[in-house]
């Protein structure tokens, strides 16, 4: 692809920055106008490429995640679920988003500080409206651009991390932002602040061009997990308990306050007793408990509460009904065992017990199962 294809492709990116670029030739906007502009584009172009990550139809080249990262279970989920009119997302993105902007997302504020600082120095007034029309184009623009990549299907050739506009989101605070901060002093209208907004463009041209990849075989047509599913109807389906799962969440809230990231949400507490006092003490306490019951709620929900296991003569499936998609199958005569785990919690802790299967050095956990004992005779029939 040359040069001229690639800004036809991104006419609504040229458009939207040529209002920025009038208005700094032709109306006299100044260093400050540009410096919030740019600054608040960068926010928008953060939340475009994590929307767009979630549609992402390849995996990405590189599959470990950290797993101290939230959400990191969900990696392995297989399949995708549509919302209204849009294709679908994918929550094994989810963690990959979640990493790759987590930066961005943190040097994001950091930047606006300099921004103000910049302002303040300078001692220039900011137009609202001189900001608001330059925003509100760059906006458009980026919102043509998330349509686009809907409506012509790009996200069937892109990996989530291709997909995340993280080199356009860094030619901002790199050549935007960065830019206008060296020329910040200068007297508008001024061509060295043309020559910015130009350069800038281009960055957004060159940058802003998804990076497609090919597809993984562990993800592709070729993938025989789906083919080696029997047609036929299974002996027996077992399904979960979702209060089950909800009941033993919501009773290891205790210990999710000890362990990132929710400990990080269970320190809000002290600092908030110390200055707020007793009662300001209580409320961040119970804010932070539910905080972490709600995220340990949706974890759970996305990750195992939509599973059922179908027993079939020679195998095992675990399919999930939200994504309508297999999660993984066991051969039974490759079963070495199947028990149902007993613990000193057993008393206290709500929810069923769980059912471990054993494959060799492979096991299999689940929770939650409403006839556990019945799944454990029927498998080792």
């Amino acid at each position: 692809m040359d040069w001229t294809d690639t800004a036809a492709d991104s006419a609504h990116t040229v458009v939207a920055n040529m209002v920025v670029l009038l208005g700094v030739g032709m109306f006299g906007w100044s260093a400050s106008v540009l410096l919030v502009v740019y600054w608040v584009e960068a926010g928008v172009a953060i939340v475009r490429g994590a929307v767009q990550g979630l549609f992402a139809e390849h995996t990405p080249t590189e599959l470990a995640i950290d797993h101290k990262l939230p959400l990191s279970s969900w990696a392995d989920k297989r399949g995708g679920v549509s919302v209204w009119v849009l294709p679908p997302m994918y929550p094994r993105n989810i963690p990959v988003v979640v990493a790759s902007i987590i930066v961005l997302v943190m040097f994001w504020p950091i930047v606006g500080v300099i921004v103000l600082a910049t302002i303040e120095a300078g001692g220039s007034l900011v137009s609202p409206v001189s900001v608001g029309i330059g925003v509100v184009s760059l906006v458009i623009g980026h919102g043509v651009g998330f349509a686009e990549y809907v409506v012509s299907e790009q996200y069937t050739d892109l990996s989530v991390r291709s997909a995340l506009l993280r080199r356009q989101v860094l030619s901002m605070f790199v050549l935007g932002v960065g830019g206008v901060i060296v020329f910040a002093n200068t007297t508008p209208p001024a061509i060295l602040l043309v020559v910015v907004v130009g350069v800038k463009l281009v960055g957004d041209i060159v940058f802003g061009q998804p990076e497609r990849t090919d597809s993984l075989t562990e993800w592709d047509d070729s993938d025989s997990l789906e083919r080696g599913i029997p047609d036929t109807e299974p002996i027996e389906t077992f399904r979960l308990s979702r209060l089950s799962l909800l009941a033993r969440q919501l009773g290891y809230i205790p210990l999710y306050l000890l362990v990132p990231p929710y400990l990080l949400v269970a320190l809000v507490v002290v600092p908030a007793g110390l200055i707020g006092g007793r009662g300001i003490g209580v409320v961040a306490g119970i804010v932070a408990v539910v905080t972490t019951a709600i995220g340990l709620i949706v974890r759970q929900t996305v990750q195992t509460a939509y599973l059922e296991y179908h027993v079939y003569p020679d195998q095992i499936v675990a399919h999930d009904t939200l994504l309508d998609t297999p999660q993984w199958t066991v051969s039974r005569p490759n079963v070495t065992d199947v028990t149902i785990a007993s613990s000193r919690l057993d008393g206290i802790r709500p929810g069923n017990r769980t059912v471990v299967v054993s494959i060799y050095d492979e096991t299999y956990r689940i929770q939650g199962l409403r006839r556990p004992e019945a799944f454990v005779e029927s498998i080792r029939k």
